[in-house]
């Protein structure tokens, strides 16, 4: 394995728009990641939790645990877990694939120490197994936790002999997890069946969803592997539209079930001679509605400005008003983001060339945040100090191993 050490000179790794916050997006032939946050200033409280006063560490004070991401040679992640000082181990998940590199098994795992402090309980475990058609696309998701004996259906898929997905259907009741053991009380749960149809070029014109309800507390993790479509209600029904390029330019989702029942949305979205989304608009029974315009640069064809849209019909009268979003552009050896609210400027934020935050300003609550980075020969970054207003507040370190290419 090798260790990155060597800097390089900022290059143009990313597209304006995709600003990101660059933990676990990983670039060159990345082997693991172990990630630990360190802090210099705390609040420290008084007998009434009232009164706060701040308290500067010049050192460095580990403040959490690390964070450790293993990947094989196709950067694919296989285990990710947290790791306690004191060895302990949570939510550890370890992902596996076959011989066509789908993914097949998740393992999750959480363990805490007991009450002495001195050993770990193993608390949950999820399996989860995928079965692919001979075509490589999903068929089946059988799952089992800790608390059965064996697998259950969680998922299943079928498709046309053009290998065209026709059916979907989602198990919730069958799989106990230790989320659903701190629930208390009545609640109701759903599982679902989608209907897809398409026209003669394969293009989805409808989706129907229909939703088969249950008690929580009577049901719950009783083992169902099939349920009758007849105990089904149709909840959902949604229809496509396209242009002659096969873009979506209509669509109408009716709500005939649940909370929502009665309502009408439909989306219309408009491109231009680029095909690129230049608005889309989203209008409801009531006459209400919101969308998007977009606006790009004609030298190199980037998303510069987005105006966000709002109608509304008050005595038969249609209202509409147009406000900025968010304006993006490069300004020297950084991208710049400026976004708005009912129209005023609310929050500017810098990017540098790798598509890391590196300053942000909030108008309204006077706060501003510098981000300082080390990257490595890969432009990943190794340590990532936060500033406010000038003062150290969290430094983030990454050790990072690579393949040898």
């Amino acid at each position: 394995m090798l260790h990155a050490q060597k800097q390089i000179t900022p290059a143009k790794l990313f597209q304006p728009n995709d600003f990101h916050w660059n933990e676990t997006s990983f670039k060159g032939p990345i082997q693991k990641a172990t990630t630990r946050n360190y802090g210099y200033t705390f609040n420290k409280a008084d007998s009434t939790y009232t009164e706060y006063t701040a308290s500067n560490h010049e050192k460095d004070v580990f403040i959490d645990n690390d964070q450790i991401e293993e990947f094989d040679k196709k950067g694919r992640v296989v285990k990710f877990f947290y790791l306690e000082q004191d060895g302990t181990t949570f939510l550890e998940e370890e992902n596996m694939y076959n011989r066509k590199g789908l993914y097949h098994n998740t393992k999750r795992d959480e363990v805490r120490k007991k009450v002495n402090g001195k050993s770990v309980t193993k608390i949950h475990e999820i399996h989860e197994s995928r079965m692919y058609t001979i075509y490589g696309s999903l068929k089946e998701v059988w799952v089992k936790s800790s608390f059965q004996d064996d697998y259950f259906i969680k998922e299943r898929y079928f498709y046309s002999d053009a290998n065209v997905l026709l059916k979907k259907e989602l198990y919730n009741s069958n799989v106990r997890t230790e989320y659903y053991l701190t629930c208390k009380g009545s609640s109701v749960d759903t599982d679902y069946v989608y209907l897809y149809a398409y026209d003669d070029q394969n293009r989805l014109t409808e989706k129907k969803i229909y939703a088969y309800e249950y008690n929580f507390d009577e049901d719950y993790y009783k083992v169902v592997n099939y349920r009758n479509f007849s105990d089904y209600t149709l909840h959902t029904v949604i229809n496509y539209e396209y242009n002659n390029k096969n873009l979506i330019v209509k669509e109408v989702r009716k709500n005939l079930g649940g909370y929502l029942i009665g309502v009408v949305n439909t989306i219309t979205r408009k491109y231009d001679h680029k095909d690129r989304l230049i608005e889309d608009m989203a209008t409801y029974t009531a006459g209400h509605g919101n969308g998007h315009m977009y606006e790009y640069y004609e030298e190199n064809g980037e998303l510069v400005r987005v105006v966000g849209i709002y109608t509304s019909k008050k005595n038969g009268v249609k209202n509409l008003l147009k406000r900025i979003n968010y304006i993006t552009g490069k300004v020297d050896d950084h991208f710049v983001r400026y976004d708005y609210s009912n129209g005023n400027l609310v929050e500017i934020e810098k990017y540098n060339l790798y598509g890391d935050q590196i300053a942000s300003k909030n108008i309204r609550d006077y706060e501003s945040h510098e981000f300082v980075y080390t990257y490595d020969m890969y432009g990943n970054w190794t340590s990532r100090i936060l500033l406010e207003k000038g003062i150290k507040k969290e430094k983030i370190v990454r050790e990072l191993e690579y393949f040898e290419e």
